[in-house]
């Protein structure tokens, strides 16, 4: 098992730590944040090993904490969704930057996953003056 010691902001330092050992192994991550989450499925690629994120949080169903697969994440989401994930993170407000009143993270994501000009860059409207 591999010591790391934080240098930076946790969060990355965290997710660097994890995809530095995911070339290796498997890794797993016990956390509840966001940003880690997000962070991890951005940056992991196809040459690394999958990473577990484990939830601290017991399940009142089963009494057993969770655990998500960042690479089935990915698979959920799709690469298009995933290269977005940072953005709809940020503008809906993480550790960094606050949220636009109202408008949640779902709202966000749902319209850019619709939007047929992120879908296809080739769609895309270019105005010149």
């Amino acid at each position: 098992m591999a010591e790391y010691f934080l240098v930076c902001d946790a969060d990355v330092d965290i997710a660097t730590a994890a995809l530095n050992e995911a070339r290796h192994t498997s890794v797993t991550v016990a956390a509840e944040d966001t940003d880690i989450l997000v962070l991890l499925a951005y940056h992991l690629s196809d040459d690394m090993n999958d990473i577990i994120m484990l939830s601290q949080t017991t399940s009142k169903q089963t009494g057993q904490c969770g655990s998500f697969s960042i690479r089935d994440i990915q698979h959920s989401l799709g690469k298009t969704l995933c290269n977005q994930l940072p953005a709809v993170h940020a503008i809906g407000g993480c550790d960094t930057t606050s949220g636009i009143y109202g408008i949640g993270k779902g709202t966000i994501l749902s319209r850019l996953s619709n939007a047929s000009d992120v879908q296809h860059p080739s769609r895309r409207k270019c105005f010149v003056d």
